[in-house]
């Protein structure tokens, strides 16, 4: 009897060992999940994190009611093996939310009031799935004396993640045009920008920051969404990927045998179904982070420096995957 005990443990042992190999394995030889990329359009330098495998991916939206900055809260919430991104969330006064989040428990926020009707939309997400799933609705509208409200619609609220109060800048592949924002020009102006994005087989999912130089209109950003965004991928991405991944390397993050297999140099074809409007000017911010099980660790980010520092946010969208 002991010599079977013994036989059928080893067994058992042999068995777990097989398959932590094989999952450091497919970690190792599968491109990285959440990528830095980067490029110019419109006279403005954008930074990007692209998402590229859902099935790995988790995305989530976050309340800091004291506010934080993205880069230091990325920086300070990622562990070993790890790849992680995140761009500023929702518009807020103060640090008083103007909107919703979904914090994975419940939604926290506030409706909106305003004297004029305007355009408003939400949208929820789950942290996981087969692919980057999500529901875009208008937010609902009811009138309380002279003043519109807008509240958070009750088929967004059962998603665990989103945002509400934002602006949509495609919708199913189509620019909106201009919003209806009162006498809210700067809105439409330029200024810096965030947004999030979804290709049509929802395979694909893009934070993107604009800042610098002219900055982006309203029309801008949907020109980036529709047409520039798809050139990128085609034409600029493989040239991009030879270059960062070459930078890793000086770096000594990846070695020269890594680098193909975690940047693959060849053009993507993508079509973008919905892009939504974050908050932005001097919100804006985004950071990406690899912590390899090594030690070594990649850094990216950007953020708009306005009156000598970074603002702090309430909300932001995350990202993360595990990577050897």
């Amino acid at each position: 009897m002991f010599c079977i005990s013994m036989t059928i443990m080893l067994i058992v042992i042999k068995n777990h060992q097989v398959k932590a190999a094989l999952e450091v394995n497919q970690q190792v030889n599968r491109p990285l999940p959440i990528v830095w990329i980067s490029g110019s359009y419109a006279n403005t330098t954008w930074y990007g994190i692209w998402c590229r495998d859902p099935s790995t991916v988790r995305r989530l939206t976050h309340y800091e009611p004291r506010g934080t900055l993205v880069i230091n809260w990325v920086h300070n919430n990622i562990s070993s093996a790890e790849v992680k991104g995140a761009c500023n969330g929702g518009f807020f006064t103060g640090l008083t939310l103007v909107g919703h989040v979904g914090i994975g428990t419940g939604w926290v926020g506030n409706d909106i009031s305003t004297s004029s009707q305007l355009d408003r939309y939400a949208f929820g997400m789950r942290d996981r799935g087969r692919s980057f799933s999500f529901n875009i609705l208008p937010m609902d509208i009811s009138q309380q004396g002279n003043n519109y409200v807008y509240s958070l619609p009750s088929n967004i609220r059962q998603y665990p993640y989103g945002l509400s109060g934002i602006g949509l800048l495609v919708d199913n592949g189509q620019g909106r045009g201009r919003p209806n924002e009162g006498d809210n020009s700067p809105f439409l102006g330029r200024t810096s920008r965030t947004a999030i994005a979804w290709s049509n087989d929802r395979m694909h999912f893009f934070l993107i920051v604009a800042t610098s130089n002219q900055r982006w209109t309203w029309d801008n950003t949907i020109n980036f969404f529709t047409q520039e965004l798809l050139r990128w991928m085609r034409e600029n991405l493989p040239i991009w990927m030879r270059t960062f991944r070459q930078q890793l390397i000086n770096d000594r993050v990846i070695t020269q045998r890594e680098a193909p297999v975690f940047f693959p140099d060849h053009p993507v074809n993508i079509q973008i179904s919905y892009a939504i409007m974050l908050d932005g000017g001097g919100s804006s911010q985004i950071a990406w982070e690899w912590r390899r099980r090594n030690g070594r660790r990649a850094v990216r980010f950007h953020q708009e420096i306005r009156d000598g520092q970074p603002r702090q946010v309430p909300t932001f969208v995350e990202v993360n995957a595990n990577a050897p």
